[in-house]
């Protein structure tokens, strides 16, 4: 597997995983926001729309991770999503809104735009 693909495809996973862990842990112990440092939302329905869209996005990681000619597109959507969720969640973390194991998970997302910016500066043109 190339290094692209394997972006592609952690990224898919990586995106799944917080989308399934954020959503279940909001219905089943809406406590745990708490040890994230953030407080507990008044209606779930938009955190549960935000975490639904995370998902989205790794269906989305996953496709240019099978489809070649959607790699550029995806890559330069994910250098945007992941450096502004960095961006908004970085200055929350700095209100003091979002504790430091909430800033260690969008770390990850600083990372992932890395990568992605990565892909695009290295794509092979025919």
């Amino acid at each position: 597997m190339d290094k692209d693909s394997l972006i592609f495809l952690t990224g898919a996973v990586w995106n799944w995983a917080v989308a399934v862990s954020l959503f279940v842990l909001s219905v089943a112990t809406p406590s745990a926001f708490l040890d994230l440092g953030m407080e507990i939302p008044n209606a779930m329905v938009w955190f549960h729309c935000t975490v639904g869209f995370v998902g989205v996005f790794g269906v989305a990681y996953f496709i240019a991770y099978k489809d070649l000619s959607a790699r550029r597109g995806m890559a330069l959507l994910g250098v945007v999503e992941k450096l502004f969720i960095f961006v908004v969640l970085f200055v929350y973390f700095l209100l003091e809104e979002v504790g430091v194991v909430g800033f260690g998970l969008i770390a990850v997302d600083l990372v992932y735009g890395m990568l992605f910016l990565w892909t695009l500066l290295h794509e092979r043109h025919p």
